[in-house]
């Protein structure tokens, strides 16, 4: 499948690229109507870095804690962070913490509830 050109988020790219110059962490929510290129840009802009990309569960009634916790584990190991448990939020955060000390990289946290 062939991906379509990326236009028209111009002055977001130019937002997201001076946060990476303040040469230090930055938390960003990214929001907006559904279906409007909020994870496009974000992929787009992940190509300049070491990229991690993570998506929620969909919201369903018997989802528990540890349900959303197998699911971002799974997504760690497909990501190459292999040996993780699950059993506390803790735990898998340290795990990410540890692959993210150096160097310029993304986290993105998507679809999230």
């Amino acid at each position: 499948m062939k991906s379509s050109q990326f236009i028209g988020s111009e002055a977001e790219m130019t937002r997201l690229q001076g946060l990476l110059d303040k040469r230090n962490a930055s938390l960003i929510v990214v929001r907006g109507r559904r279906c409007i290129g909020k994870s496009r840009l974000l992929a787009e802009f992940g190509k300049r870095m070491k990229s991690y990309f993570f998506s929620g569960n969909p919201p369903i009634r018997k989802t528990t804690a540890q349900i959303q916790r197998i699911h971002f584990a799974g997504q760690l190991e497909k990501a190459g962070i292999v040996g993780i448990k699950s059993d506390d939020w803790s735990n898998l955060f340290w795990y990410l913490s540890k692959e993210t000390k150096k160097g310029r990289i993304l986290i993105v946290f998507d679809e999230i509830s």
